[in-house]
């Protein structure tokens, strides 16, 4: 998802979270809110959905059996700390799931997230998105995921303030321990050449 520049940049007025959901729910544009800020967000290209969708299908294969699903960007999370609303790329979450409301809009408590980067989100995304991340209790892995060139940043949580980095880069798998399951740079980006391809 493609970040728009905040609603409320120059005079700041922190938005509440009853604005927020109002505001949330009114159109057809989702909203962030982080620290009291207000994020409209646009559609992503066709590379960030196609690796989106590769991701998003390669651990729902993997992950029947374990009582983990995975959910795409039109499922919102909820950062009880930071009273924060979040639209990760990917988010798994195990049963028992924990909701905010009754409908299930709103998720809390994954145990990863993904975002797929580009030009217009890769500064906040791996700033202020992963430090409000950072602040789920429950969350245990975290991917970044760079269309061009071929990069997977992977953190994965080691003790409660600490997380371990590792990049992937062009070729190799990403580990994810806290599911005991890898997923191959070459599944994350299979047939992404196809987007291009002329007649």
């Amino acid at each position: 998802m493609e970040v728009i520049t905040p609603v409320h940049a120059h005079a700041f007025t922190p938005v509440t979270e009853a604005e927020y959901l109002a505001i949330d729910a009114a159109g057809e544009t989702k909203y962030e809110l982080i620290d009291g800020r207000l994020y409209a967000m646009a559609g992503g290209t066709a590379d960030h959905n196609h690796i989106s969708g590769s991701i998003y299908m390669a651990l729902r294969l993997r992950l029947r059996g374990q009582r983990c699903t995975p959910f795409n960007s039109d499922q919102r999370v909820f950062i009880e700390s930071l009273d924060s609303y979040l639209y990760p790329d990917i988010s798994v979450a195990c049963a028992p799931f924990t909701w905010r409301d009754d409908k299930r809009t709103t998720l809390i408590g994954p145990r990863l997230v993904c975002e797929v980067l580009s030009p217009g989100t890769r500064d906040r995304d791996l700033s202020v998105k992963r430090e409000a991340y950072q602040a789920i209790p429950q969350l245990e892995e975290m991917l970044f995921v760079s269309p061009e060139p071929r990069m997977v940043e992977h953190y994965h949580r080691v003790a409660e303030d600490q997380w371990l980095m590792t990049r992937v880069i062009g070729q190799g798998d990403v580990k994810l321990d806290a599911f005991g399951l890898t997923l191959p740079l070459d599944e994350i980006y299979a047939d992404l050449d196809l987007l291009s391809a002329s007649d």
